[in-house]
């Protein structure tokens, strides 16, 4: 997979993740909200009724409690020999509503519909204390949460479609500087000049940082095939005018050499000499070839 798509990849599974994680700490933050919304009214009730009962002990209580019963939900007294009057519920609240509830207030799934609910100590007709408990379907915050869901899940949808274009555009402005370094060295490859990259100056990140470097080296090698070019040519030069005297001396040789004995005595120095001259320039060159092997460890030293 090239480097383009993988950034394009990454970076939209990422936005994705993180607008995913948004989401879902804005519902449950957004629920746990509307039920302690409905809990704290429920429990407002709750007092305003237990308040209702105790200043009017002379009034028909199970009147007084229907008074403040809320829409699509129940409210029961209870004793210790069980339900004090008939439980008072709605038509629509569901009729397996448990008996028991673990805590004061809470939430409680009967059916398949959560109910909000609020207990507290109140004191009866006759003077015994009993346990009211308020509940009130949760049908409309459910409906909300439900429709708070649809809302994030299609913002998420939305919002991933310039994610995904610019994630796009991300990864060709990141890998646009590689693939320029790669079709230039491709092309210096097969043309076998030396070329630089086009930098602007004032780029200073890693990519701008990678071109700077890549046209440095490109001057060095440019410059080092540019001496060794100068170095063969001189060396060049050298090998050649001793194996001009050489052949120079030995037409000599062939030509008269074997009738004057002074001649041929000649002729036997200078090539002697012009061989000695080969010999040292070719050690000379054997060593700077050995010492092109090596690495210098340049450090600075107190004069």
């Amino acid at each position: 997979m090239k480097l383009k798509n993988k950034i394009h990849l990454w970076s939209t599974l990422l936005m994705l993740v993180i607008l995913l994680l948004l989401a879902i700490v804005i519902y449950f933050a957004f629920s746990r909200l509307a039920y302690d919304t409905e809990i704290s009214q429920l429990q407002a009730e709750l007092d305003a009724v237990v308040q209702a009962v105790s200043d009017n002990p002379a009034d028909n209580p199970r009147a007084v409690v229907r008074g403040y019963v809320p829409a699509n939900g129940l409210a029961r007294v209870s004793g210790e020999a069980g339900q004090l009057i008939p439980e008072i519920r709605d038509p629509d609240v569901a009729a397996d509503f448990p008996s028991e509830l673990l805590d004061r207030a809470g939430t409680v799934v009967a059916g398949e519909t959560r109910y909000a609910y609020a207990s507290m100590p109140v004191i009866w007709s006759g003077g015994e204390v009993a346990e009211l408990t308020i509940a009130q379907s949760m049908e409309e915050v459910t409906g909300n949460l439900r429709t708070l869901r649809f809302v994030l899940v299609a913002a998420i949808l939305i919002a991933m479609i310039p994610i995904v274009a610019s994630s796009a555009v991300l990864g060709r402005l990141v890998t646009r500087p590689i693939a320029d370094l790669t079709r230039t060295m491709t092309h210096i490859q097969k043309s076998g000049q030396y070329e630089k990259l086009s930098m602007e100056e004032a780029v200073n990140d890693e990519i701008g940082q990678m071109g700077r470097t890549f046209n440095e080296m490109m001057a060095l090698l440019e410059e080092n095939y540019r001496k060794q070019e100068e170095f063969v040519s001189n060396a060049s030069h050298e090998l050649k005018t001793p194996l001009t005297v050489i052949g120079s001396y030995a037409k000599l040789l062939e030509r008269r050499g074997m009738q004057d004995e002074k001649i041929a005595q000649e002729g036997l120095s200078a090539i002697r000499a012009e061989t000695d001259r080969m010999n040292k320039l070719i050690e000379q060159l054997l060593h700077i070839a050995r010492r092109s092997e090596t690495q210098l460890e340049l450090s600075e030293v107190n004069l």
